[in-house]
This record gives structure tokens, sequence and C-alpha cells, in this order.
């Protein structure tokens, strides 16, 4: 029964040093586009947002880093590069041709169902971990 006592332990450990890291990652990631019911222009200029995914009047779409306004254009960064020294492909598309502009906004519902799922594992972690022990003990004597 050791082994498995062993195991328990290190997974209660594991758990207790892991969830504060998935934690606070868990509450930085959990984002999701969402459709602004504003132009291009006014969600650029006003919401400043590291990135914007456009959806062309064609239907197609692309995700723009480093938005900014040049006259009536909307331009930035494509392929995930941040700046033009990334290798970085730019991206010009005329506000005529914007159909839909959507900027990553914190999820509450998907936050809440991590932090939950997170709690929820190191709970059990740490109940097997108290179980595994008590049961060696058990079995010890």
């Amino acid at each position: 029964m050791t082994a498995v006592r062993a195991t328990l332990v290190a997974a209660s450990r594991l758990a207790r040093r892991g969830a504060p890291v998935l934690l606070a990652a868990a509450l930085a990631a959990c984002t999701s586009w969402r459709v602004q019911g504003e132009p291009a222009s006014t969600v650029v200029s006003t919401r400043h947002p590291a990135s914007i995914r456009v959806t062309r009047s064609d239907l197609t779409g692309v995700v723009l880093h480093a938005p900014r306004l040049a006259g009536d254009t909307v331009v930035g960064f494509a392929d995930g590069a941040r700046t033009s020294g990334d290798g970085a492909r730019r991206i010009a598309i005329p506000a005529a041709q914007v159909r839909a502009v959507s900027i990553r906004e914190r999820d509450v519902v998907k936050t809440a169902a991590l932090v939950l799922a997170i709690g929820l594992t190191a709970a059990a972690a740490l109940f097997l971990g108290a179980f595994g022990q008590a049961l060696a003990l058990w079995y010890d004597d």
C-alpha cells in the first residue's frame, strides 16, 4: 500500500502547487471575441485594442494586431506579429469593406467555469491525498 500512498501524496502536492498557477492563467485567458456594434474606426480610436478581428464584406476574416487608422482605412499586422519587426504582413482594409469588427473581452461564464473546475480538481486531489494517508495508516496497523 505504500505505492498507493506515495502516488496520492504526490497528487496532493501537485494540486497544491499547481492550482494557484492555473487559477492565475484562467483569470487572464478566459476571453472570447465579441462583435462590436460600432464602426471599425470608432472601435480602434476609442477602445485601443491590442488586436481586432475584422469580417470583410465578402465574409472573409482576418485578425489584425496593433490596429490603427490611416484615413478611412484600418491597418494592422497579421500572422500573429505584434510589430513590423516580427516579419509581419501589413494589411490595410478600407472601412467600406468592413462588415463587422470583434474584440477580445473577458468571458465571465468561461472564467467562472474554469475556476470552479480548478477548485474541484484541487479539492479532489487534497481529499485523495488525505484519504490515501488514512488508508495507509489503516493498513500499516
